[in-house]
């Protein structure tokens, strides 16, 4: 009679447990430190100019960080793709928006700061809902198989452009010590960030 362990089923709930609690923590108090410091070197580049801060278009990049920093533990990869679909038409009338009024700004330097401000918030937010989804990390294996064949391939057809015809064995050997011994680490760490 074959008894089934219970160990894999208790070690697919802990990690489970694990990754809704400790990981989505985790991940929410590191975007938001990140958040805080645009936010930081936001005050110190209206802190040049005294006329900066009371322009009403840096209220905008003040509500836009708020926002994220007050919304960051609510978004998740399923918001933003029903966020992406649901609204493309009012996202792009949004953005819109607040781009004309980043551009109300008094100086171009202020312009361009301010709107690499708000495109870096944006990035944080997406990354920090892609960290926190559980079908991004089922995945990210696959990709970084499908990456490293990908890589080996293109290498192999470059390594093999204009060489004789009995080369291709060797040219394979030495191929995948030069490229796939460095690769072996990069794999085996890859779901951890």
């Amino acid at each position: 009679m074959i008894t089934e362990s219970p160990g894999l089923p208790l070690l697919g709930l802990v990690l489970l447990l694990w990754f809704y609690t400790v990981w989505q923590s985790y991940v929410i108090e590191g975007t938001r430190a990140r958040l805080e410091g645009l936010k930081e070197v936001w005050r110190e580049t209206l802190s040049l100019d005294a006329s900066w801060r009371y322009c009403p278009a840096t209220r905008t990049v003040d509500r836009l960080l708020d926002a994220s920093l007050a919304g960051l533990p609510r978004f998740s990869l399923h918001f933003l793709f029903a966020a992406l679909i649901l609204t493309a038409g009012k996202r792009g009338a949004v953005r819109l928006l607040v781009y004309e009024d980043l551009l109300r700004l008094p100086s171009t330097r202020l312009q361009t700061e301010a709107i690499g401000i708000v495109e870096t918030a944006t990035r944080y937010v997406a990354l920090a809902a892609a960290k926190r989804s559980l079908l991004v990390w089922t995945l990210s294996p696959l990709f970084v198989a499908a990456f490293v064949v990908w890589s080996f391939k293109w290498q192999l057809k470059n390594a093999l452009e204009g060489a004789p015809p009995g080369a291709t064995q060797l040219a394979r050997v030495r191929l995948r010590r030069k490229v796939l011994a460095p690769l072996i680490p990069i794999v085996i760490s890859a779901p951890t960030t």
